[in-house]
């Protein structure tokens, strides 16, 4: 809403509408519909894709991406955060710390991210990525099936003894809190706990989350600059939210395990 603000303040005609962009692999007859409805200048899509950003540039729209996929800068600005290094950070923070035993569980990411996190972790720990994800010190769950994936987070826990895991996001995080509370282990005495993207409630929270923050009004005022026809640093977001470390008090030495 804040984009949408932004630019009616400067004067522009919003609209926001929704389509199932995400899976599609080839343009839709529906995204032809919404330029012929709104007649659009500048296009800002959440989670961009490849097939979009093509059939924009096609039609002379000039389109920013806030996160989805990275694409040639010639066909759309992406604004958005490099997972990759986030991670790096992350992992540099608890090896400091002495850690090596680092589980990552997924619930309901892109298929492929498993492997990124995966490729990742091996390469900050000096290991092969394939035998991480196969011993299980990363995996992924389907949204839908969030028993199992705490039912598999809980046997790797069992099984592997990490003594530190990273979650991606709010819900990770808090199946993952709740599985360490059912075993009877502490954060941080027990198990360092970092989540990449915190959420909305994570200031109320204890002990306070090892977090990732970057202000919600950062993507607005990034699109703002786009549409006046500044040329945005491809790395900013990634640096502001790397900025934005906030250590909380779920991260310690590694404990014996």
């Amino acid at each position: 809403m804040e984009i949408m603000d932004d630019a009616g303040a400067d004067g522009w005609a919003c609209a926001r509408e929704s389509s199932d962009f995400l899976r599609a692999k080839r343009p839709l007859k529906a995204w032809d519909r919404l330029l012929e409805l709104h007649r659009p200048s500048h296009l800002v899509a959440i989670q961009g894709t490849q097939a979009l950003a093509e059939w924009a540039s096609r039609r002379g729209v000039k389109t920013a991406f806030i996160g989805g996929q990275q694409v040639d800068p010639a066909l759309a600005t992406c604004i958005g955060i490099q997972l990759s290094d986030i991670l790096r950070h992350a992992f540099d923070h608890l090896i400091r710390h002495g850690h090596r035993r680092i589980l990552i569980p997924t619930w309901g990411g892109l298929r492929q991210l498993p492997v990124a996190c995966a490729r990742e972790l091996g390469a900050a720990l000096g290991m092969d990525p394939a035998r991480l994800l196969g011993e299980g010190w990363v995996f992924g769950v389907p949204k839908t099936k969030l028993a199992d994936h705490r039912d598999r987070l809980l046997r790797h826990i069992r099984k592997l003894k990490p003594t530190a895991l990273v979650t991606i996001d709010w819900s990770d995080y808090l199946v993952a809190s709740q599985c360490l509370e059912d075993e009877g282990l502490r954060v941080p005495q027990d198990v360092s706990l970092i989540v990449l993207v915190h959420g909305p409630d994570s200031d109320w929270v204890r002990p306070a989350p090892a977090h990732y923050h970057i202000a919600q009004d950062y993507f607005a005022r990034e699109v703002r600059a786009w549409r006046r026809g500044r040329t945005l640093d491809a790395e900013s977001a990634t640096k502001a939210v790397i900025g934005g470390w906030k250590p909380g008090a779920t991260t310690g030495p590694a404990a014996a395990r």
